[in-house]
């Protein structure tokens, strides 16, 4: 892992300054974007950075960061899964964000 950055989606909380003190690079927006703006804002900067590889995590722990390592090692794999449907037993269809992201990623084959 390169870079960490945290999107602040106009948030009253303290975590922009928490992350900041950390050493992980922050863009705040002046005004909430909501979800689909939020990840706009990731995926674009994600990209102009450089990366290969973008995870999203969410705050509110809709999707368990304990399976980053798996999801990683299975994409070097050529295998994509989502975790959205946890618990069910199967993957979850990917949103048309991800597809999208995954069709127009640089690196994907």
């Amino acid at each position: 892992m390169d870079e960490v950055l945290l999107i602040d989606d106009a948030s009253k909380d303290r975590t922009s300054q928490i992350a900041e003190r950390l050493g992980i690079s922050v863009i705040k927006h002046e005004r909430n974007q909501g979800y689909g703006g939020n990840q706009k804002t990731c995926y674009d900067n994600a990209l102009e950075r450089g990366a290969d590889v973008v995870v999203m995590v969410h705050p509110d722990y809709q999707y368990d960061p304990r399976v980053i390592p798996f999801a990683w090692d299975s994409s070097r794999r050529g295998s994509v899964t989502s975790s959205s449907d946890r618990g069910s037993g199967r993957a979850a269809k990917p949103s048309k964000a991800a597809c999208r992201f995954i069709n127009t990623s640089p690196t994907a084959s």
